[in-house]
């Protein structure tokens, strides 16, 4: 069998190129992969990222990733610095994301950490549901 001690490997490896600048809006964010053979591989950039309007606004990502991961640590919740962490954020970009999700009401500050709040639902809905079945 010819090439039987020789191994192929299929590597699919995609890397997401972000830019944040105090001064200046940010750029698009880059898609790359890594192409070429053994000993000419590198990374080259990929058309097919959608663009912001298509994904959705990157503050609107972050407020989502930020509850996900809250909602996931139950009520003791994370301190600033595991979320940013966690996140992979720039600190700035993460305090104002927490600010806009503590003034609406999602997140509150327990001492150092961060807690999701609960969404209260109302007892009528709770006990009937919708209010469409039939009761005894």
């Amino acid at each position: 069998m010819a090439g039987a001690g020789r191994m192929a490997f299929l590597l699919v490896t995609q890397l997401v190129l972000t830019a944040e600048h105090r001064a200046a809006s940010n750029p698009e964010p880059l898609s790359l992969a890594l192409v070429g053979e053994n000993g000419n591989m590198h990374l080259a950039p990929l058309a097919d990222r959608p663009s912001t309007a298509e994904r959705g606004s990157a503050p609107d990502d972050l407020d989502a990733a930020i509850l996900e991961t809250l909602d996931g640590k139950g009520q003791g919740g994370l301190p600033r610095t595991a979320l940013r962490a966690l996140l992979r954020v720039r600190n700035g970009s993460l305090g104002e994301a927490l600010a806009r999700l503590a003034q609406t009401g999602q997140i509150a500050r327990q001492q150092h950490n961060w807690i999701r709040i609960p969404v209260p639902v109302p007892a009528h809905l709770r006990a009937h549901r919708n209010g469409n079945a039939r009761t005894p």
